[in-house]
């Protein structure tokens, strides 16, 4: 399912922090808040380290897909949304930090100084 991250010390950077997470069946659970999509984004898998709040850690592959996403009103949206193909909402509590390599959040668009 996941392993436990052994090297707390790893050069990665915060992407974000966990406000929600749905569970969607047969794709995995989606983080909350989705994240900018880049004209041009390609999907791809990548490592991310997911820090609870309790202090706990896993590394985790992550899905980084664009997805059209319907609104309450009828319009839709398309974002990026990160899926973890193998957690389930109890591995990631709100607040949980998603950390990733400075290559995930350069192919993201971020700036990693």
């Amino acid at each position: 399912m996941y392993k436990t991250g052994n090297d707390p010390s790893a050069d990665l950077r915060t992407l974000f922090i966990v406000e929600e997470r749905f569970q969607i069946s047969g794709r995995g659970l989606a983080l909350v808040p989705d994240l900018r999509l880049l004209d041009g984004f390609q999907s791809f898998e990548a490592s991310v380290r997911i820090v609870c709040p309790d202090g706990r850690q896993f590394d985790q592959r992550a899905q980084f897909r664009a997805q059209q996403i319907r609104l309450a009103d009828g319009k839709r949206l398309q974002r990026l949304v990160l899926l973890l193909a193998d957690a389930e909402r109890a591995h990631v509590p709100v607040g949980s930090e998603v950390r990733c390599a400075a290559t995930t959040c350069r192919r993201l668009g971020m700036d990693v100084g």
